[in-house]
């Protein structure tokens, strides 16, 4: 599907632009493309979805990342700790 670089509402040119999400301290970015006329933002779903499943993770998900996630080691013998 061709996307067209003009503005749904207004007919004025989209930019890409990324915008921030921060949530509970933690930042996302997110691709849109908005209006240098009436500044209205626009996403596709894809990424719209993207953005969903990293603030907002299923339980599954949550479950899958606590038995995935990597302990460090404290390694005091060479005087490091991580």
């Amino acid at each position: 599907m061709k996307r067209s670089n003009s503005c749904a509402l207004c007919e004025g040119k989209l930019v890409q632009e990324k915008d921030l999400i921060i949530k509970n301290g933690k930042t996302f970015t997110f691709d849109i493309e908005k209006c240098t006329k009436c500044g209205h933002s626009f996403s596709t779903l894809e990424e719209s979805e993207r953005i969903r499943k990293e603030i907002n993770p299923s339980l599954l998900m949550r479950i899958k990342r606590l038995f995935s996630k990597r302990f460090e080691k404290l390694d005091i013998i060479n005087g490091r700790v991580l």
